[in-house]
């Protein structure tokens, strides 16, 4: 029997013993040991997936799907559906059906967790004017956080999320596409949001969501790009990829153009570091220089292109903003009043305008310090423990993009103030599973290289030994004992 197949029964033999690794019963806790140096972590990823599994993996596809969903149900109905409650009542259902276990995450995140609730909690109920309906946003953090982890920790197949993010991706790119093209508006319908500069209104459209917060839907996308695909995944991706470019110039969302355009190009440079994932595809990178240079020679994104250069010259609404909330926030964390949640009406006697575009920002007036601290715990340290963990090569394929999504929702969500924001919290949940899954495996992996001793048996000595070790008298009443050890013939007192 291989050491692989051991560890699939529960068990590694080592010299004639038996030394449990896992319970027979949790068998989806058993990873691929890590790889060699050089090659990313050799997961079974064509493994057969429980029914748990899928159902963890079909809670995730409808969480992603939430926006669209409401979009197509909205324009049919006319009213806006609770679809986030339907996403709650699959995650319970998953959780009361096949264990508790699968959606606590490991101690710390889970500490990172209570201080984020409760400073939230807190600021909720003492911060005047705030509506209690917000604990419904904040339970709706903790169930994205929930089908994120689970997702993620307990599946190994990257195969098939590559295929969900593929999917997912590439409906929200062409549905986005056909609505601002304008084609049958009465199904595909648009949303326009005013905003002014110097006098004059601009506006934006809006499609399935928030034009800042589409991106995240669009996430997915580069991902692909982090893995040796077939040319028909390579095909359908970089169109679905043209698309989103397309559609966040459209909705002058400057953050998102940046940000999906630097996940793609570290997803395309991903071989790298890890040449198994297909350096073939580094042949792809001039195309996303050439085609966005051919459209702005053509004039076909003229209008697009002032207007977010005109967004971008607007120092107060761009990088500037985003800087004087973290500036605020460096000069208010020594402040003790400022540790319990205190609002935005200091910023706002501060800063005219709308809240601080930071979410450390919004965490620290909101939630206090608590939740700045379970906020850090939970976006920045996994990151930043995947990203050594991907510089040395211990991550595998799903891992992989897992860590390229964890850095793009947390670089968006630096400059976004919407700390309740489903998707941000679901791609943390799944970087917090990745990190663990990674670690667990590396456990494991280091259990079956570590040789153990054969243990023997006690038995009698054949004769009394009269006096301890430490020279006293042998107590009365007790026959001494020694360990068995073979040709060496050595023999132990116990006390």
């Amino acid at each position: 029997m291989t050491d692989t197949s051991r560890l699939q029964n529960g068990t590694a033999k080592h010299a004639g013993s038996l030394m449990p690794v896992f319970p027979p019963s949790r068998p989806d806790r058993v990873l691929a040991p890590p790889a060699s140096s050089g090659t990313a972590a050799a997961a079974p990823e064509q493994e057969r997936l429980s029914f748990a599994q899928w159902a963890w993996i079909a809670a995730l596809t409808l969480l992603l799907l939430d926006s669209l969903i409401s979009y197509f149900l909205s324009t049919f109905t006319g009213k806006d559906l609770p679809i986030n409650a339907l996403v709650a009542l699959v995650a319970l259902s998953a959780t009361v059906i096949f264990g508790l276990y699968r959606i606590i995450p490991p101690p710390v995140a889970l500490v990172n967790l209570f201080l984020l609730f409760l400073g939230l909690s807190v600021g909720i109920i003492t911060i005047d004017k705030l509506p209690l309906t917000m604990f419904i946003g904040l339970f709706g953090v903790l169930i994205a956080f929930s089908i994120g982890y689970a997702a993620i920790r307990w599946n190994s197949n990257a195969e098939v999320f590559r295929l969900v993010f593929v999917g997912v991706g590439a409906l929200y790119a062409v549905i986005c596409t056909v609505a601002l093209l304008k084609i049958h508006p009465s199904l595909f319908p648009l949303e326009y949001t005013n905003w002014g500069y110097e006098g004059r209104l601009y506006e934006r459209p809006q499609v399935t969501t928030d034009q800042n917060t589409q991106v995240f839907y669009l996430l997915m996308i580069p991902l692909v790009f982090s893995l040796a695909n077939r040319a028909w995944l390579i095909a359908a991706s970089s169109a679905s990829l043209m698309c989103s470019f397309y559609i966040l110039s459209q909705l002058q969302t400057r953050s998102g153009i940046l940000v999906l355009g630097a996940l793609t190009v570290f997803s395309l440079a991903s071989p790298l570091w890890y040449k198994e994932l297909g350096r073939k595809k580094l042949l792809l990178l001039p195309l996303f220089v050439i085609v966005p240079l051919a459209a702005l020679v053509g004039g076909f994104l003229d209008d697009q292109l002032d207007a977010i250069l005109l967004r971008f010259s607007n120092t107060e609404e761009t990088g500037g903003g985003r800087l004087l909330a973290l500036q605020y926030l460096f000069s208010r964390i020594g402040n003790t009043v400022f540790w319990l949640p205190q609002g935005e009406v200091d910023w706002r006697r501060i800063h005219s305008g709308g809240s601080p575009h930071s979410m450390p920002t919004v965490m620290f007036l909101y939630g206090g310090l608590p939740a700045l601290v379970g906020w850090a715990g939970l976006f920045v340290l996994p990151t930043i423990a995947l990203g050594w963990r991907f510089l040395t090569k211990k991550l595998d394929r799903l891992e992989i993009m897992i860590f390229v999504a964890g850095m793009g929702s947390l670089v968006l969500s630096m400059s976004l103030p919407h700390p309740f924001n489903d998707q941000a919290w679901l791609w943390t949940g799944a970087a917090v599973g990745a990190l663990e899954r990674s670690r667990r495996r590396e456990i494991a992996a280091a259990r079956e290289r570590v040789p153990l001793l054969p243990r023997q048996p006690l038995v009698k000595a054949e004769a009394a030994v009269p006096e301890t070790a430490k020279g006293g008298r042998a107590r009365p009443g007790r026959e001494p004992w020694r360990r068995s050890t073979g040709a060496a013939g050595m023999t132990g007192v116990a006390k």
